[in-house]
């Protein structure tokens, strides 16, 4: 709770800066949590709601503390906020999310602990598109908790070392085809050979291990069309646009920066409609880069990528091949399908937490007006 006070009163800094004296103590702040706290016990998570509550009423926290929001967002909500951030920046719905005059899109979003999915509702004129978008019926959400890029480089790593051990034990070492040639983390038993096809390969298979895992557990109750990767089928039509954001931008983001580097692209954003087939090919040639090569320029200020830290440069290799296992063995895209890829749109950033304003201001109007009613 602590670590997230600091953050809290910037918003209050910006608050006091835009909104007059006089209105501010009806001000309502929501601190929204996501994947990574869902994946906590429920009392721990309230916990930390807790103490964060009683951290801002010791701090003189200057708004209407009653009105005050924390909690954890479903996987549905999440990538409902997710398409109305988008689908509103790329101007196909008004910022009162009540019409859509354009067709509306698709977008997948890839963090360090999950990834979801979301189709938008048909144009069913019967409800208002809010409700529309808000309604899991209506609107095709999944949340994939686990599936984050993180926890899957662990995984595969992993397997990629128990398998290999017994092949390499006269060496003393593994050869992991997801890390750059020559890279060696302190403390493990493997070195980066940088083969993108056989890690694409561990890759489809740790995913179908893993799906065939929540199959188990969870088909008994009917809950693995819900849960699991693989368990429904991802609404697919060519004329359906899907978007890609977050993790799957950074990623492959990074992949067309070095194929600019090398001079194997001349485009001014590589990899910016692609297909699958593309990624693959991409793939293939940024893992095939010595690390040595990679970190010359990924690592120096003057040149690193704009979206990679120096702690994620020597994973974007798997990163890269799990893009593609996901989109394909996980998702089901075909390799012809094209997706766009964007951070921005006209300057602003996609977040989730825009949609999710936009969502609370339009229950909040919607409520205010059925009691003037």
């Amino acid at each position: 709770a602590n670590a997230i006070l600091p953050q809290i009163a910037r918003a209050q800094a910006l608050a006091e800066g835009v909104f007059p004296a006089s209105v501010r103590p009806g001000l309502r702040m929501s601190v929204l949590a996501t994947a990574g706290m869902r994946l906590l016990p429920a009392e721990t998570q309230e916990a930390i709601f807790q103490g964060l509550r009683k951290g801002l009423a010791d701090g003189g926290y200057p708004f209407d503390l009653s009105a005050f929001e924390a909690r954890t967002i479903t996987g549905h909500e999440e990538g409902v906020f997710a398409l109305v951030a988008l689908n509103l920046l790329a101007g196909r719905i008004d910022s009162r999310v009540a019409d859509a005059p354009r067709e509306l899109v698709g977008v997948l979003d890839l963090g360090g602990s999950s990834t979801q999915v979301a189709a938008p509702p048909g144009r069913e004129p019967a409800a208002g598109l809010a409700q529309r978008l808000g309604d899991a019926k209506a609107t095709w959400t999944r949340s994939f908790l686990s599936y984050g890029m993180e926890r899957m480089r662990e995984a595969t790593y992993a397997k990629i070392v128990d398998e290999g051990w017994n092949a390499s034990r006269a060496l003393g070492i593994v050869g992991n085809p997801c890390a750059f040639y020559g890279y060696k983390e302190e403390g493990t038993m493997w070195r980066g050979i940088g083969e993108a096809q056989y890690c694409q390969a561990y890759v489809n298979r740790v995913l179908l291990e893993e799906s065939a895992a929540c199959e188990a557990q969870h088909s008994p109750r009917g809950l693995s069309g819900d849960l699991c990767l693989g368990g429904a089928a991802v609404p697919y039509e060519e004329t359906l646009q899907y978007y890609l954001i977050s993790g799957y931008m950074y990623v492959t983001d990074f992949a067309g920066w070095w194929l600019k580097h090398r001079g194997l692209s001349q485009a001014e954003r590589p990899l910016a409609k692609p297909t699958v087939r593309d990624l693959r090919g991409a793939a293939d040639a940024l893992c095939a880069a010595a690390w040595p090569n990679v970190s010359a320029v990924a690592l120096d200020p003057a040149t690193r990528h704009g979206f990679t830290p120096e702690h994620k440069v020597p994973h974007r290799c798997f990163e890269m091949c799990y893009v593609i296992g996901l989109l394909t063995t996980g998702l089901g895209f075909p390799d012809d399908y094209a997706f766009e890829i964007v951070d921005r749109i006209d300057g602003v950033e996609i977040e989730w937490t825009l949609g999710a304003f936009l969502m609370s201001f339009h229950a909040g109007a919607r409520r205010l007006t059925n009691e003037e009613l």
